[in-house]
Parts: C-alpha cells; sequence; structure tokens
C-alpha cells in the first residue's frame, strides 16, 4: 500500500480514489510507452512529408517530360533527354509508392503504440482502488505499507441512501406478510418506538434462522422469511444496531 486516501467516518464519492497501490513499475511502463508513441507520431509527420515532396518532384518532371516530349516531335530535343526524364519519372514513381507504403505503416505502428498506451494505463489504474458508490466510509481495514492479496477485503462502506432494517419473521407468519406494510422500529427489551418504516422486501423462500434473538422459548428447527423494512424520516439509529421489527399486519402486530 502506497497510499490511503480516505479513512473510517470519510464521506465518499462514487469512483472516488480510496488506495493507491505500488504502482512504480506500472507507471514506468506507461511512460516508455508514451515516449515511443509521441516518436512514431514525429516519424509519421517525416514520413508524410517526404511523401509530399516526393509527389511535388514527380509532378514536376511529369511537366517537364510532357513539354520535352513535345520538344522530341518537333525535332527540337534529343531522344536521350527524353529517354532520361522517362526514367526520372518511373524512378519517382517507385519513390512515391514507397513513401505512401511508409506513411501506412507509420500509422499502423502508431495505432500498435496507441493501443499499447491504453493497456498499460489501465494495468497502472487497477493499482487505484475506487469506491465502487457514493456513501460513507465504515472501516478501512488495511494500513500504509502494508500488502493486500486479490480478492481480499480491504474496507468496509456503506452505500448512501435510506437506512433499511433486516429482519426474519417466524414461518408461522410468513404467508401474512405483503409489501408497503407499516412497522415500528424498537431497541431491543424496549417499548419505546425509535423509528417508522415500510415493508419494501419479502424473502421468497423461507430459511433457517440466522438472526439470533435470544429468547429461551424458541424452537432451533422453526424456519423464517427474510424481510427488509425501509425506514423513514430520521433516526438516530447507528449502522449495524440490533433492533426489534413490529409489522402491523391491519389489527395485528407481528
Amino acid at each position: 500500500i502506497k497510499e490511503i486516501y480516505r479513512n473510517d467516518g470519510d464521506s465518499i464519492k462514487k469512483d472516488e480514489p480510496l488506495v493507491r497501490l505500488d504502482d512504480e513499475l506500472e507507471l514506468i511502463r506507461v511512460s516508455q510507452l508514451r515516449s515511443q508513441y509521441n516518436s512514431q507520431k514525429s516519424q509519421e509527420e517525416i514520413d508524410k512529408l517526404n511523401l509530399r515532396e516526393s509527389e511535388a518532384r514527380l509532378s514536376n518532371k511529369k511537366k517537364l517530360l510532357e513539354s520535352v516530349r513535345t520538344l522530341a516531335l518537333k525535332g527540337a530535343e534529343t531522344k536521350q533527354t527524353l529517354d532520361d526524364l522517362e526514367t526520372e519519372v518511373t524512378t519517382l514513381s517507385l519513390t512515391v509508392e514507397k513513401d505512401s507504403a511508409s506513411v501506412k505503416l507509420s500509422a499502423s505502428r502508431l495505432r500498435e503504440l496507441a493501443e499499447q498506451v491504453r493497456y498499460a494505463e489501465a494495468e497502472a489504474s487497477k493499482k487505484i482502488l475506487r469506491s465502487p458508490y457514493e456513501g460513507l466510509m465504515l472501516e478501512m481495514l488495511i494500513e500504509k505499507g502494508s500488502a493486500v492479496n486479490q480478492f481480499e477485503k480491504y474496507a468496509e462502506v456503506a452505500p448512501s441512501g435510506p437506512m433499511t432494517v433486516r429482519t426474519e419473521v417466524d414461518e408461522l407468519f410468513a404467508g401474512r406478510l405483503r409489501q408497503g406494510l407499516d412497522a415500528d422500529i424498537r431497541f431491543v427489551g424496549s417499548d419505546s418506538v425509535v423509528a417508522r418504516g415500510k415493508v419494501i422486501f419479502l424473502s421468497p423462500y423461507l430459511k433457517k434462522k440466522s438472526l439470533f434473538s435470544q429468547k429461551a422459548n424458541e424452537q432451533e428447527d422453526r424456519l423464517v422469511r427474510e424481510v427488509r423494512i425501509k425506514l423513514e424520516g430520521d433516526n438516530e439509529l447507528i449502522l449495524n444496531s440490533k433492533v426489534e421489527s413490529v409489522i402491523k399486519l391491519k389489527n395485528n402486530q407481528l
């Protein structure tokens, strides 16, 4: 780890850099390829100028050849001079073809280097760990100078948005639940309502209990249905707090 840009409790934005890994070799590679790209771009310009020069010389020789050919027909110019000019035009035509091929080769090489630069930049960018969404940094799990392995968790982030409560309802009442039902949120062991919300998610299946309620009369083999409640308005709940949810089923409570 070379740099850590955000710490516990900081607000973060989507795609904002959080951590920079050791990227010295990647940056050197990017610099080398950019230098090669710039050199090749200059070479392409030189090749284009050479082509323009060859085309200009060929055009001029062709005009001269036409004049000499006209004079030769009138006997005002020797056949040797005409033959020499025809040879020069042929030679210059070949030079134009060669310079044109050089321009195409330079352009192809330039595109290849551009792709290599983009690839190297992409490799270097992987050494910058960014936030996948806007939210709050809960805990940075690594330190500057430490090592982090691939796929290892390095931070915990809470995405921005409404707070939700995850709860589980016993299978006895699972079929009576509906989205949009009102719910009161209380601290465990308290009758005071600390927040209110509505049911926004119902699990499509029953599963084994995962939340521990600390009730001695509960049977461990009972199945439960997962429910999520979206809280409404302001509240002072802390993330990861343990609460009880009272879901209102018309005249009954759950």
